[in-house]
């Protein structure tokens, strides 16, 4: 009897060490599912704020495009204005210029005089009348003739004459 008792304590005892095996598996089991819901957890936890940073990121680009588009309009304003104020400068330029006969610095006249060049020579450079050209060298006599002509020897009555012979 001993021998039936000593095998069933042996047959407990397996079958305890079948039972221990089996509880340890299903602690594994159970601490593995418990890890998959903690990753679970974890991986949702991110993905909440993976999804909240994208609405901040959205919400950012639509104020940026906002204000883009904002800037657009005010540059495109400031670009019609320039544009309609260059036309209007323009046209009025056009107007002046239209209006006001061409011009050559009395200055300019005189050098070309002193330089040399004769009534014919002044209105051909200038693209003035000689009559005009004879005109500002005559207006000049009064004050540089008589210097002149003391220095060619002649009358300033004289020069005027020269020079009135060539407007012809």
């Amino acid at each position: 009897m001993e021998f039936f008792f000593l095998l069933a304590q042996a047959a407990l005892l397996v079958l305890a060490g079948v039972m221990v095996l089996r509880v340890r598996e299903e602690l594994h089991l159970l601490v593995r599912q418990a890890t998959s819901s903690q990753q679970n957890e974890q991986i949702e936890r991110l993905h909440e704020e993976l999804r909240q940073t994208l609405q901040e990121v959205r919400a950012t680009l639509h104020e940026g495009v906002a204000q883009l588009e904002e800037r657009i309009k005010r540059a495109e304003q400031v670009l019609h204005a320039l544009e309609t104020h260059t036309e209007n400068s323009a046209t009025q330029a056009v107007a002046e210029v239209q209006n006001e006969p061409h011009r050559v610095p009395v200055e300019h006249i005189l050098a070309l005089a002193d330089a040399g060049c004769d009534v014919q020579e002044i209105a051909r450079r200038t693209g003035l009348a000689e009559g005009e050209v004879s005109l500002v060298v005559q207006l000049r006599m009064p004050r540089a003739g008589q210097q002149r002509a003391d220095s060619e020897g002649v009358s300033a009555d004289e020069i005027v004459q020269k020079n009135e012979g060539t407007d012809e």
